[in-house]
C-alpha cells in the first residue's frame, strides 16, 4: 500500500496519541480476559513476496500461506464479488481457524457510493457468507474523496448493515478527523457496533487513533523500508494491543502492508513473535504452525 508514502521516515514522529476515554466505555473490563489476535498481509500473490513460497507452493499458494498466517485482507472482493462456489474452494483450502477479511466492492463504496447499492450489497453478503466460520472482518474503505459532506449516506449504510456480520470502516478525506466530525463519527460506529480501523501509515498521522468503537480493533500498519523503525512501531502496537487486552478487547486484526513487499511477511512473524510475549494475546495456530 502506497498510501501514506514518505520519502524520509526518519523524521515521522510514529508515537502513538493518548488513548479516548470512551474506550473504557466501550471495552467491558473482563477480570482476566484474553483477546484473539489475528496477524496477516495484504497480499499472497507469489511474485509480490520475495521468497515467502517454498518451491512447489506457489501453485498453492492460500494452501501454505494459510500454515504461516492466520488471516489475510482479501482486497480481490475489491474488484470483484465472487460466487459462492468459489468462496467454498477458499475455504476447503485454508487451513482450520483461519480468517478471511474481504473488502467490500468498489461496486459500493466508490461507484455508488454507499447509496443505491442494495443489490450489489447483498450479492456481497451473500458470497461472504459463504466462508461461513472462517468469515473474519469485512472492512469497507472509503475513497479519500468521501467527506463528512456525505455523513447521512454512511449513517443511512451502516443502519442497514447486518448487525451479526462485523464491519470495519475507514475513512480517509482529513475532515474526517477534526474534532468535531471525528467525534460524530466514532459515536456512529460505536453505536451500529462496527469497528473502526485504525491506519498507521507515515504521511497521515491524522489517522493514527487509539479509537475502539466495539470490543474488536483492525489494524491497518504500513511499514516503512527502515526494519528498526518497523519493530519499534510494532512493540509499541503489541503493548496497546495488551493494555486493550486486559480490560475486555476481544479480538484484534493486525494486517502488515509494504510496499514492495517482500519484507512484508518477515515482519508479520515478528508481530506475531511479539504478542507471544503477552499472556492475554492469543494468536490462534492454523492447521500446521505460525513461524
Amino acid at each position: 500500500m502506497k498510501f501514506g508514502f514518505v520519502e524520509n521516515p526518519d523524521q515521522v514522529d510514529y508515537s502513538l496519541p493518548p488513548e479516548l476515554d470512551s474506550n473504557v466505555r466501550v471495552l467491558t473490563r473482563t477480570a482476566n480476559s484474553q483477546c484473539n489476535c489475528y496477524v496477516g498481509l495484504s497480499k499472497m500473490n507469489p511474485n509480490e513476496l520475495g521468497d515467502f513460497y517454498p518451491k512447489g507452493f506457489k501453485t498453492k499458494n492460500l494452501e501454505y500461506y494459510s500454515t504461516q498466517f492466520n488471516t489475510i485482507e482479501m482486497n480481490a472482493f475489491f474488484y470483484r464479488i465472487f460466487d459462492e462456489n468459489s468462496v467454498h474452494k477458499w475455504y476447503d483450502r485454508a487451513e482450520p481457524n483461519f480468517r478471511f477479511c474481504p473488502k467490500v466492492s468498489q461496486s459500493i463504496s466508490q461507484f455508488r457510493r454507499l447509496r443505491n447499492c442494495d443489490a450489489e450489497v447483498d450479492r456481497f453478503i451473500t458470497s461472504v457468507s459463504a466462508f461461513r466460520d472462517k468469515l473474519g472482518m469485512c472492512f469497507l474503505q472509503m475513497h479519500p474523496s468521501f467527506s463528512p459532506d456525505n455523513y447521512s449516506d454512511l449513517e443511512a449504510f451502516l443502519a442497514n448493515w447486518p448487525k451479526d456480520l462485523p464491519l470495519a470502516v475507514e475513512v480517509r478525506h482529513p475532515a474526517w478527523y477534526l474534532a468535531d466530525w471525528y467525534s460524530k463519527y466514532t459515536k456512529l460506529l460505536e453505536q451500529n457496533n462496527n469497528i473502526h480501523i485504525i491506519t498507521d501509515t507515515s504521511g497521515r498521522r491524522d489517522m493514527v487513533r487509539l479509537t475502539l468503537t466495539a470490543p474488536k480493533t483492525f489494524i491497518r500498519f504500513v511499514a516503512t523500508d527502515r526494519n528498526e523503525i518497523n519493530q519499534e512501531r510494532i512493540r509499541k502496537w503489541v503493548e496497546v494491543v495488551s493494555s486493550w487486552a486486559s480490560n475486555g478487547l476481544e479480538e484484534c486484526y493486525f494486517m502488515v502492508h509494504q510496499h514492495p513487499g517482500k519484507e512484508s511477511p518477515e515482519l508479520a512473524r515478528f508481530v506475531v513473535n511479539e504478542m507471544r510475549k503477552y499472556s492475554n494475546l492469543v494468536v490462534p495456530s492454523t492447521g500446521n504452525r505460525l513461524l
